[in-house]
């Protein structure tokens, strides 16, 4: 069982029934990710960011490759929203960052 969530670390929590579960954290108006070659399950900060907005120095993130999950169905998402996990696709090893631009 996972105890603690880390920031820009995506999840996929599973719940038996449906129900409403409070998590209590700090908010990130900016962070650095680690990416890994392949896919990531990343998470955002807590305003939205628009994909164009990352600041991604090493050219990693494969375009029109980020994906949120819902209802059983994967969409190619522009903007990264809080409170959500997205898969991402990176073509190498390094940091990407996300910042609130306002």
């Amino acid at each position: 069982m996972l105890s603690n969530l880390y920031a820009g670390e995506g999840y996929w929590l599973y719940f038996e029934e449906e129900n409403v579960t409070n998590i209590i954290g700090n908010e990130y108006y900016e962070i650095a990710i680690q990416i890994e070659e392949r896919w990531n399950l990343i998470s955002g900060i807590a305003s939205n960011v628009s994909l164009s907005e990352i600041d991604d120095p090493d050219g990693l993130i494969v375009p029109e490759t980020c994906y949120h999950f819902e209802n059983g169905l994967y969409s190619n998402i522009d903007t990264i929203e809080p409170g959500r996990s997205y898969w991402i696709f990176s073509n190498g090893f390094g940091l990407i960052y996300l910042y609130n631009s306002n």
